[in-house]
Parts: C-alpha cells; structure tokens; sequence
C-alpha cells in the first residue's frame, strides 16, 4: 500500500514539473492530451540557390527572354532598377530597343493558340552581366530598401504566411514597393506584377526557407 501510495505521488510530481516547465512553448490538443506544436522545417538555402529558384519562376531560367513591360533575362530586370544601381540610360534604352517579338503555337485547355514571346540582343546584356546586376539589386534591397522590413517581420506571420528573408528577397523581384505594401498593411494590401504574381504568392513560396 505504502508503494503505491509513493508511486501515486511520484507522477503528481512528475506533472506539476512538466505543466510548469511548458512556458511559452505553443500548445494544441489531441484527444484531451496537450501536444507541443513544432515550429515549421526551415531548409537553410544559399543566395545562389535563391537565385536558381527565382529565375525559374522569372523565366524558366532563360537568359535571353523579355516581356512585353520590357523586363529582361533571366531575372527579368527592370529599366528602373538598372538606372537605380547606376546603369548608364543610353545602354539600358539600347538594350530595351533590341526587344523584339516571335508568334508561336502554344497548346492552351487542349486549344492551339498563337502567343507572342519577347527576346533581346544577349549581345548587349550578356549572362555575366545580368549576374553582376542581381547581386548588386538584391545586395541594395536587403541593405538599403527592405532593411527595416527584414529586422521587424522575419519569423513573424503576416496575412497567414511566415516571413523569412528568403522570402522577403524573393518578393522583391516584383518590386520592394510591393512588398512594403503587403507587409504594413499585415497582408491586406496584395500588389501584384503585370503577369499577375502577388507578393503573397512569393512570401508562401519562400516560406520554409531561409538564407544561410
């Protein structure tokens, strides 16, 4: 009798330590028992990693493609953020006058139709050069344009999406503007680009990684 009544005791003890042991740690309940909710796997990626992703979605990783907004490359690089970085104009409006159009048949909701791709002089804004100006473009958002927004929301959730660098940098391919927007409005205000890509899209995207 004496044993039981010491191991009765014993798991009280047990569970006074382990309730005033949770803290913080977020909670949910299964079947009437408290589970520690985990915080979500953040695969740790390079920036150069974080280039291949988002040039995928930009162009299919193609380095000579345009759209019809006059965005360019690989990473589809605006007028704007060229002369920002301190592009010379003459070239970035020689390069923008190079763009030109091919029709081709593409297969839509099994329909043929006829669509217009875009193409530039690769001459004029070789691969090397297109590398040289993301760097310096996403070096600039992340030190200068969005460097508040990094300190303030990374690990926050804002509109239902978990805010990490990566995803931050990745959304502001479609314009740091944009993602200023979305981020002081809490997710209310969702710009999106001329292709109808939202800065929400590229945050949920990006959500489980992080920059090493």
């Amino acid at each position: 009798m004496k044993i039981l009544y010491n191991i009765i005791l014993v798991s009280i003890f047990i569970g006074i330590y382990v309730l005033s042991n949770l803290g913080d740690v977020p909670v949910r309940y299964v079947d009437n028992e408290v589970c520690e909710i985990s915080e979500p796997d953040i695969k740790k990626i390079s920036i150069k990693e974080l280039l291949k992703m988002n040039s995928k979605l930009e162009s299919n990783n193609k380095w000579n493609v345009a759209n019809k907004y006059g965005y360019l490359g690989k990473y589809q690089i605006g007028r704007s953020a060229l002369l920002d970085l301190g592009y010379d104009s003459v070239w970035v409006e020689e390069i923008r006058n190079s763009i030109y159009s091919v029709d081709d048949t593409v297969l839509v909701d099994d329909k043929i139709k006829i669509r217009n791709f875009y193409y530039f002089d690769l001459t004029l804004f070789p691969p090397e050069k297109q590398e040289e100006v993301i760097l310096k473009l996403l070096a600039k958002n992340e030190k200068v344009y969005l460097k508040k927004h990094i300190r303030k929301y990374v690990g926050k959730e804002v509109g239902g999406v978990r805010i990490t660098k990566a995803g931050i940098l990745s959304a502001s391919f479609l314009g740091f503007g944009y993602v200023d927007q979305y981020l002081k409005s809490d997710g209310k205000i969702n710009p999106a680009d001329g292709n109808g890509h939202t800065i929400k899209d590229r945050l949920k995207r990006f959500q489980n990684y992080e920059l090493r």
